[in-house]
């Protein structure tokens, strides 16, 4: 009995100690839920006036704000610097509007009733979303590792000293072009290629990967200029040995009397493409310096290049014409995207670097499909801007003025204005001669006007005086 009576008092004290346990537990939810309201509540009233603030602020306002946090920059001498600019308006519009426009006349002007063309479209568009989207991600992701591995770069267009700016990821173009090459596989895997398309892209993407590594090597070690004319060099054996087309050119009308209607090059149309190739992955390299301008400059000849294509697809005058320009769009929507999202990150002010992977990319890409799509004459007319400034480097190209590894304006630390170098021969220094000091924000913005101002003036003589005189 005595046993039986101490069994119930023992398990008494149990059910006492499991009541006393659950107590506490609840009681200690109740208070982190109490918390957890409390500083909700809190967050909630001090950043709603800080929204409601900067919601009222204009662009230029938001602008000097954040180069304030990341540079500690005077807001006032920052927006001081917009004045004498006569346009106000941001990258961001011109993208958008230029985004728009492709899209907008491939729908008025394709023909509903070809069906495999619309869905080639259709797929290559939903997959370059895709790859816009996890580029996106990918940068925002892996730009920590990349600073981890050093492999950073300082602002010198900014405020302050080199000390005190933050580091910067460098090279992160490779995502870019790690993205742009799975999208071009999944397309090939998608898409009902022929063995010849096939052997033309598959080369394609061949010559691609091998630009974009010695742009990588070119970010790690900073190789010197005569390799990064071997490796196009190698890249343009490769198209010249898949190319299928006619190496024979039309004459214009007044010489037509001297050389004949068609005249036929032989190897110096090919030793063309070779200059064609060598010039593309180099063009978009020295004409930089600026945040942003290296991949809006891109975005603006891909987008030109897309409405071509268009141009020609509707047009449909042979079927290898067709053909070619649909092979050209393929390439050059996911490149697109992924040069958008890019762009996100390196807009100004820029949080990342693109490097020479992304210059040494672009490049190619835009070799590729004029050398494969046959309308290498019609690209080169797309660079107008960057021929300008290959022609102003010669005298420091070719070593008969000293040539500095960065040839970028100067920043002056007071106006926080970029003004011109006298011995840095560039189109933005002669910009800014012309035009006089202008921020940075500025210069990208003016530069990528006049490319596409230049795009627009390609495509009268394309499709305006060619007429006349062919």
């Amino acid at each position: 009995m005595l046993d039986s009576k101490s069994d119930k008092s023992d398990r008494g004290s149990d059910n006492e100690n499991q009541e006393s346990n659950e107590e506490r537990i609840r009681r200690e939810r109740e208070r982190r839920r109490l918390e957890r309201i409390t500083k909700k509540t809190e967050s909630t009233k001090i950043n709603k006036p800080e929204n409601k603030i900067q919601g009222m602020m204009s662009r230029n306002e938001l602008t000097a704000l954040e180069l304030h946090q990341m540079y500690k920059t005077d807001k006032k001498k920052w927006l001081d610097s917009y004045r004498g600019f006569p346009l106000s308006i941001s990258l961001q519009s011109i993208m958008a509007s230029l985004i728009v426009f492709p899209f907008l006349l491939g729908f008025l002007i394709f023909p509903f009733k070809d069906i495999k063309l619309w869905k080639t479209i259709a797929l290559c568009i939903v997959t370059s979303l895709i790859s816009y989207y996890y580029c996106i991600k990918l940068i925002k992701d892996l730009k920590g590792y990349m600073i981890d591995a050093k492999m950073t770069g300082k602002d010198l267009n900014k405020t302050g000293t080199i000390e005190s700016k933050p580091a910067n990821a460098e090279a992160m173009g490779i995502i870019t072009c790690i993205i742009f090459l799975m999208n071009s596989i999944i397309m090939v895997s998608l898409l009902d290629f022929d063995k010849d398309k096939l052997l033309l892209f598959m080369t394609g993407l061949l010559c691609i990967s091998l630009m974009v590594i010695l742009g990588f090597i070119d970010d790690v070690v900073a190789l010197k200029w005569k390799y990064k004319l071997i490796f196009p060099l190698i890249a343009s054996f490769a198209l010249i040995l898949v190319y299928d087309g006619k190496t024979s050119v039309i004459m214009p009308i007044p010489t037509r009397f001297i050389f004949g209607e068609v005249l036929e090059l032989g190897i110096f149309y090919k030793i063309y493409f070779v200059m064609l190739t060598i010039f593309c992955t180099n063009s978009i390299n020295i004409h930089a310096g600026v945040n942003g301008l290296e991949s809006s400059q891109s975005i603006v000849i891909c987008v030109f290049t897309i409405v071509h294509n268009i141009i020609e697809i509707s047009r449909k005058e042979t079927q290898s014409i067709y053909e070619n320009h649909i092979f050209s769009l393929i390439l050059m929507i996911p490149f697109l995207f992924t040069s958008l999202a890019l762009l996100k990150y390196n807009n100004f002010p820029s949080k990342i670097f693109v490097g020479d992977t992304y210059t040494s990319f672009a490049g190619i890409v835009f070799a590729v499909c004029g050398i494969l799509g046959h309308f290498s004459k019609t690209l080169l007319l797309f660079f107008i801007p960057q021929i300008i400034n290959f022609l102003l480097s010669l005298p420091q190209l070719f070593k008969f003025i000293h040539c500095p590894r960065h040839r970028m304006p100067k920043f002056n630390k007071k106006t926080y204005k970029m003004e011109c170098v006298d011995n840095h021969f560039t189109l933005i220094n002669a910009t800014l001669r012309v035009f006089g000091p202008m921020n940075e924000e500025q210069v990208n913005i003016s530069q990528t006007l006049f490319q596409i101002a230049c795009c627009l003036f390609a495509f009268f003589i394309r499709y305006g005086l060619a007429q006349f005189f062919f």
